[in-house]
């Protein structure tokens, strides 16, 4: 029962981190610290009835501030393996660096660029790249809020029996809110993403993901996730729909 359970949560997981990165997750509200950074690795083995899993999950994330505080520069990494003897259950990574420009305390300016695989997904490789604008929406004490408009360049190649190279232009908009929760040494994180091709807006993905984060001691989180996403043109054999639950720990330098 238990191996299954756990293949259960692998399975419903497989399509939403890989898809869409939720970059806001993992910005770091640090004011006038000029770097700051967290890593998050898990590794796991389990045997049951002749029946072995073997799961490893890291990532890393990083970010750099100028002296002016107005340039800020961020690096992310992942990467995920879930195996039960030769048969794969997970199976991606990515890279993302993102560079954000603050003209006022209400109008920024962002580019980033992206690579990623996703075997379970049929996704060989995807490479994106954007620019666009991002607005403070709110700015209280215990809260912010932005929106994002950015337009994305996307190259895809598929894995599946009938392989296919797509180059797509999308808008990827986005709406986020961080919230501190003070009361139980807390912070929540919700963000939603659009991204339809600018060519044919019936093709789009569109995920939630909110993340709530306990403050353990002053450098180590708790953190429990929920994500959703939906894809109206996902590769052949692959779902539209996926969702995810996740749980772990998170290092903060």
């Amino acid at each position: 029962m238990k191996i299954l359970f756990s293949l259960f949560l692998v399975l419903v997981s497989l399509g939403v981190e890989a898809q869409m990165v939720n970059i806001e997750s993992q910005r770091m509200q640090t004011d006038s610290v000029r770097f700051a950074g967290n890593m998050n690795f898990n590794l796991a083995y389990q045997e049951n009835n002749s029946i072995s899993l073997f799961m490893l999950k890291s990532a890393l994330a990083t970010q750099y501030k100028s002296k002016s505080l107005k340039d800020i520069f961020m690096v992310l990494g992942n990467f995920d393996l879930t195996k039960s003897g030769s048969q794969e259950f997970s199976n991606s990574a990515f890279g993302h660096f993102r560079y954000n420009r603050k003209f006022s305390s209400f109008f920024r300016w962002e580019a980033f660029a992206q690579v990623q695989y996703n075997k379970l997904l049929s996704v060989g490789i995807r490479t994106l790249a954007g620019t666009g604008p991002r607005l403070k929406l709110l700015n209280k004490k215990n809260g912010v809020g932005y929106l994002g408009t950015l337009y994305m360049y996307e190259y895809e190649e598929t894995t599946e029996l009938n392989p296919e190279i797509h180059r797509n232009h999308r808008l990827s908009s986005y709406i986020t809110f961080s919230i501190s929760i003070p009361k139980i040494k807390g912070e929540f994180v919700t963000t939603s993403y659009y991204q339809p091709r600018l060519d044919k807006f019936n093709d789009f993905r569109f995920s939630n993901q909110s993340h709530l984060a306990f403050h353990l001691t002053q450098k180590l989180r708790w953190t429990t996730g929920f994500s959703f996403l939906y894809d109206e043109f996902p590769p052949a054999g692959v779902s539209k729909r996926a969702l995810s639950l996740d749980q772990g720990f998170r290092i903060e330098f």
